[in-house]
């Protein structure tokens, strides 16, 4: 019987795609920056009869409060010059990393120059949609919180699965080797 020379060199083309098609998989990690340690704040200085302030460079006070008076000074910056246009202004703070600060309630008072601060303090509240991202902390996404089923394999960026983490009897060759073969029984061809 003459070999079929087609089907020997469909398997081995079929053999190379395969080899070609499949590539090393590696642990990857999200990498996830922390927020900044910036504030943006934009304001309007006028004086008690609602007129603005004067154009020019001013000298302000910024300052976190534990209350909406009295209280505990919780963090301060001092920023010179501070651009003031038809009494408006925009500063960016640095607020570092106290690691509890923004674990409670906080009021910003700010202080022109030497002057007394100005009243009243201004309470800091949450954006809209900092509320809800607010709800699901570091790490809190495990395979127990996601509903079986769900995940496709669009939602899943290249990469990203890893040997460790294929399901129990989930089967590949893989180009580093894989554990717990017998090379009479686990092997890429035909008998």
């Amino acid at each position: 019987m003459r070999p079929c020379h087609h089907s020997a060199r469909h398997l081995l083309l079929c053999l190379c795609l395969c080899l070609c098609l499949m590539r090393p998989v590696t642990t990857t990690r999200a990498q996830i920056a922390p927020a900044p340690a910036l504030l943006h704040f934009q304001g309007r200085l006028t004086r008690p009869d609602g007129t603005p302030l004067p154009d020019g460079n001013y000298a302000l006070r910024f300052s976190l409060w534990s209350a909406a008076t009295g209280g505990t000074e919780r963090w301060n910056q001092s920023v010179n010059p501070v651009a003031v246009r038809n009494g408006t202004f925009a500063v960016v703070l640095n607020v570092g990393t106290p690691a509890d600060l923004f674990h409670t309630d906080l009021w910003l008072e700010i202080r022109i120059g030497s002057d007394p601060p100005l009243r009243p303090r201004q309470r800091l509240v949450s954006v809209a949609y900092a509320l809800k991202a607010n709800r699901v902390a570091d790490d809190a996404i495990t395979s127990a919180s996601i509903l079986d089923g769900t995940i496709t394999g669009a939602d899943i960026a290249g990469g990203t699965i890893t040997v460790d983490k294929l399901a129990t009897g989930a089967q590949a060759w893989w180009l580093t080797g894989n554990a717990g073969t017998n090379p009479a029984t686990h092997f890429v061809g035909t008998t």
